[in-house]
């Protein structure tokens, strides 16, 4: 079976699915349009199953979909490995040079502000540009 176009043209399964991905997101209209693909990956993954494990055969289908693979997501620290499972990392397992991942700088933040306060978060906050900073709030009050 083949994916086409509407030209009729054959279209690659990632496409098709990345497609598909931006169609449902716009309709549920949850999720910021200008996240980067991990973060992409994590708040879809963890609206399914929270940081819970899951068969990693299963969470290859959103990887592709989102365009990232199991070693990017294992390499930015925010997907957790063990022999057949992935899981998301838990924010207290995340650490602070993530900060350019803005699911986990959402992550990181409320974390901070839970242990330390708004002095906690603000010292976070402090290590990003204001812009990484709105898009990891706009994050969080979406979620």
């Amino acid at each position: 079976a083949k994916v086409l176009k509407a030209d009729g043209e054959a279209l690659e399964i990632e496409a098709a699915l990345g497609l598909i991905t931006e169609v449902v997101d716009a309709c549920r209209n949850e999720i910021p349009p200008d996240l980067d693909p991990i973060s992409a990956f994590c708040v879809k993954r963890y609206q399914y199953d929270g940081f819970n494990e899951q068969a990693a055969g299963e969470a290859d289908g959103l990887m592709r979909a989102e365009g990232v693979s199991e070693t990017d997501l294992v390499k930015a620290e925010v997907l957790k490995k063990s022999k057949n499972k992935v899981r998301l990392a838990r924010p207290e397992e995340l650490a602070t040079g993530s900060l350019s991942i803005i699911w986990a700088l959402a992550q990181i933040l409320a974390r901070e502000f839970e242990n330390g306060g708004i002095a906690g978060a603000a010292a976070i906050a402090a290590k990003v540009d204001d812009a990484t900073a709105e898009r990891a709030k706009a994050l969080a009050f979406s979620v």
